[in-house]
């Protein structure tokens, strides 16, 4: 929210104490610059929002970010000292882990694709009740339950992400 508001200084204080909480929040901290940076090229870029309206690849976008990257360094700088601490912490830790490193062992954390939803969905909630994001919603879940074997797929899905793919410390 702060980096939506361009306080990316504040943003930036909040995402590296987040990220002494939890190392993970790392990745916040980079989506956090990766949107300040998509918002900065729709201002400038003229060709920016023909290509996002157009759904072109977001490598279709690298020329344009290349073209813009003295303004993006400029509305990016906070991050970039948090990132290289970040990356200098990996490097002088021999990893992420901080504490039992047999307990806390990388892997794919498939739940966290879930979590991250119903974050996401709970932080975008002024946005998702508008009344054409309700229609479409709506309209997108009565398509799944005309096809009940596309509804069983997802649940089957979201199933098997919780049960199957969380992990419980050792």
């Amino acid at each position: 929210l702060l980096s939506r508001r361009n306080s990316h200084i504040l943003a930036a204080l909040t995402g590296a104490a987040s990220i002494f909480c939890r190392q993970t929040n790392v990745v916040w901290v980079g989506f956090s610059a990766a949107i300040a940076a998509l918002q900065l090229l729709r201002r400038q870029s003229k060709s920016f929002s023909s290509v996002s309206e157009s759904g072109k690849s977001l490598l279709y976008l690298i020329p344009e970010a290349i073209r813009h990257l003295p303004a993006i360094v400029c509305t990016l700088w906070p991050y970039i000292p948090v990132v290289l601490g970040f990356v200098a912490f990996i490097f002088y830790n021999d990893g992420i882990v901080v504490g039992d490193r047999s307990s806390h062992q990388v892997s794919f954390h498939a739940a966290q694709l879930c979590y991250f939803t119903l974050f996401s969905t709970a932080f975008s909630f002024s946005h998702l009740i508008r009344p054409t994001v309700i229609r479409g919603t709506l309209g997108t879940v009565w398509e799944m339950l005309k096809q009940p074997w596309l509804l069983l797929f997802f649940v089957s899905g979201i199933f098997a992400m919780m049960t199957k793919g969380s992990y419980v410390h050792q």
